[in-house]
């Protein structure tokens, strides 16, 4: 008989569940804080814009769901929303050789 996998938390100490779980959320608040834009997707042509950036996470959400209502007065209107948070710009570290 072939053994079974654990089953989610299976087997983890619940003190360490915890930290973990704690570190989780933790990370998914400071990410919201950060800016966000809004990636709009026309489903049909296939266009994409980016508007923002939006002071965080919630102002981006509420921004979507203006366009969701706006969307829906105009006939034949199909868009999905991504709302994305605006990251620092990536800065290789220095080399020895400049």
């Amino acid at each position: 008989m072939a053994a079974r996998p654990p089953a989610d938390g299976e087997g983890v100490d619940p003190a360490v569940l915890s930290l973990v779980t704690d570190a989780m959320v933790r990370a998914a608040l400071e990410e919201m804080e950060r800016p966000h834009v809004v990636i709009a997707r026309d489903l049909v042509t296939g266009a994409q814009a980016i508007s923002g950036p939006y002071a965080d996470g919630l102002q981006a959400a509420v921004a979507v769901e203006q366009e969701r209502r706006f969307d829906a007065t105009i006939e034949d209107t199909e868009r999905s929303y991504a709302v994305l948070p605006l990251l620092e710009p990536f800065r290789p570290a220095p080399t020895s050789e400049g």
